[in-house]
């Protein structure tokens, strides 16, 4: 690894920013596997309606991270962008697409199987990695 990436990667440990988008990204996780997510997400500051699909989380989690930074004063940085972009890519690759929602299933308090995050959950023909530059 070059030395300039690692200086980033310490510098992101003291990033206020970043260790927040990493905190809610794995309490997202966390309040995803209860009964009542959206409540749970809400404790979070990430709002949410009664059945959210994955563009309501992903749109949630944004919110409540610029409102945390306007609420602390605390700035945003590059490395905190890169990191809040780097959530928004990591529940995308976790959450599947194929259902609307991914709400308990009445009365169990559990996800249904198919609604559980999983990896390389994206349909085919999607990218998960940026695109090269044309002409590349």
């Amino acid at each position: 690894m070059s030395h300039a990436a690692v200086d980033g990667l310490d510098r992101s440990a003291d990033d206020p920013g970043v260790a927040r988008v990493v905190y809610l990204l794995a309490h997202t996780v966390v309040a995803a596997r209860t009964a009542d997510f959206p409540a749970r997400a809400a404790e979070l500051g990430i709002d949410l309606p009664d059945a959210p699909t994955l563009f309501d989380l992903t749109a949630g989690m944004s919110e409540a991270i610029r409102a945390w930074h306007a609420s602390t004063r605390n700035p945003r940085t590059d490395l905190a962008e890169m990191a809040e972009l780097a959530a928004a890519e990591a529940l995308t690759d976790l959450v599947p697409v194929t259902r609307a929602s991914c709400s308990p299933r009445s009365g169990s308090g559990r996800q249904s199987a198919s609604c559980r995050p999983r990896r390389g959950s994206r349909p085919s023909g999607t990218r998960s990695s940026p695109r090269s530059p044309a002409g590349s």
